[in-house]
């Protein structure tokens, strides 16, 4: 598998996270529009125990699945809450831990990739406003943690010793989409610090080696068109 398709894959599992009022949206509409930003990217997701109670529809999961030329991937990673706020908004807020699992089977190997991780976030929450054919994310939160990082097949990678973490605090940003099978996108993002650290040692073998990132004040502002992908 390339590392510009993984880092796509990537990206599309943090966009779930992400992004003008006109009309009143419902959690459905909203949480539509996160499925389908994740199909632009070729992955088919399903949603685990869907629920509503009043204004809040609850998910507990996501279920993806993509195929590419090298084999095929399978994830899951826990799910949110979509709050109809009475004023034509909806809020997306996040469990404080989501764990993430992927299995990927990669042809000509004759055991597949599987490796977990987990996410912790603290004051992460989305509004989204619009409507669906024009919708607006806005989003901020206070610190956001992937960690635990770990290998479990083959057993090579699963003896593994690593450590990997990812840090960022203070985060702003906001993410407009409108159209329907091109879609046109404006985005901007801040984010106030982020700190990483990846230490390992190789099972069996002489050498280890050692990651760290320590960076401040970072922010971005880019537009653009994005199309559905065929990966395959």
């Amino acid at each position: 598998m390339t590392l510009y398709r993984t880092l796509t894959l990537t990206s599309a599992m943090a966009l779930v996270t992400a992004g003008p009022a006109f009309a009143d949206l419902t959690a459905e509409q909203v949480l539509a529009d996160q499925l389908s930003q994740m199909e632009f990217y070729g992955l088919e997701v399903e949603t685990t125990g869907q629920s509503r109670s009043g204004d809040v529809l609850t998910i507990d999961g996501l279920s993806m699945t993509a195929d590419f030329p090298e084999g095929s991937m399978q994830g899951t990673i826990g799910g949110a809450t979509f709050t109809e706020r009475g004023d034509g908004t909806v809020a997306i807020t996040y469990p404080a831990e989501i764990p993430v699992l992927v299995k990927m089977d990669i042809e000509g190997e004759e055991e597949p990739v599987e490796f977990a991780m987990s996410i912790a976030q603290t004051g992460i929450e989305t509004i989204v406003s619009g409507i669906p054919e024009d919708i607006r994310y806005d989003y901020k939160g206070d610190e956001f943690t992937i960690s635990n990082l770990r290998f479990l097949n083959p057993a090579e990678a699963a003896e593994l010793d690593l450590t990997a973490e990812i840090t960022m605090t203070g985060m702003t940003g906001m993410l407009e989409l409108s159209g329907n099978t091109v879609r046109d996108y404006t985005t901007n993002f801040r984010i106030e610090s982020v700190t990483a650290l990846i230490d390992g040692t190789p099972p069996e073998e002489e050498g280890s080696f050692n990651i760290a990132l320590d960076a401040t004040d970072l922010e971005a502002d880019y537009s653009g068109k994005t199309a559905p992908q065929d990966l395959t």
